[in-house]
């Protein structure tokens, strides 16, 4: 809900993060077609001099570039962060379809909300240090627990397993949107193709095990 302040000048203000999301390239190109049925006139951003003419231009990004996409829009005047560290939408303007236009948004953005899997993946450069820190401290605590006060070895195994799931949650608890280059069509043909090739290559194995047991044993 956007919030209005009187004055002078009486403008609108709204602010709200949305959750981490995965937009392909033709979400994208549908957030934006949303945005400019509205009347928004958005343009799309990458980092703070790169400037696109559409969303198939995310192709030619690079992969820091990617990670620090924005959204500016004016009448009414908005910023919706698509980066790596947050998905962040605001606004301060004077138009009172502030409010409206800026839950419209949030909620496209929540239809496309990355599930669990996608959350770690996108995180994984953040995994090695993070596992590096919780294997130290999950191994440090009870070791000392058990070396100062003789507590039995099992502690080990109750200490280290909440510090592995808190540690978990919390690498993936605040990211922020995951950009990927392919159209959704293009990455779940490519996805489909994997799967039957690797069909494919286990039914091709598994007949030739048979047919050269059957040929092994009909030898003389």
């Amino acid at each position: 809900m956007a919030v209005r302040r009187s004055g002078r000048d009486a403008y609108y203000t709204f602010r709200e993060f949305a959750p981490r999301v995965r937009l392909f390239q033709d979400d994208l190109a549908g957030l934006i077609e949303m945005l400019e049925d509205r009347g928004a006139q958005p343009r799309l951003m990458a980092g703070e001099d790169v400037a696109m003419d559409s969303a198939a231009d995310v192709v030619s990004l690079s992969g820091k570039e990617l990670r620090e996409l924005r959204i500016k829009t004016r009448s009414p005047r908005f910023t919706i962060e698509l980066t790596s560290a947050r998905t962040l939408v605001s606004s301060i303007d004077d138009d009172s379809h502030v409010s409206s236009l800026g839950n419209d948004i949030v909620a496209f953005l929540r239809r496309h909300a990355a599930n669990p899997w996608e959350r770690v993946a996108v995180e994984a450069n953040k995994i090695p240090r993070a596992l590096a820190l919780l294997s130290a401290l999950a191994f440090l605590v009870p070791t000392v627990l058990i070396v100062s006060v003789g507590a039995p070895v099992w502690s080990l195994v109750l200490t280290v397993s909440p510090l592995l799931g808190s540690a978990g949650s919390s690498l993936t608890a605040y990211s922020g949107t995951w950009i990927t280059r392919k159209t959704r069509a293009e990455t779940y043909v490519s996805r489909a193709e994997r799967g039957w090739a690797a069909v494919r290559y286990v039914s091709t194995a598994v007949a030739g095990v048979v047919i050269g047991s059957v040929v092994t044993d009909l030898l003389p």
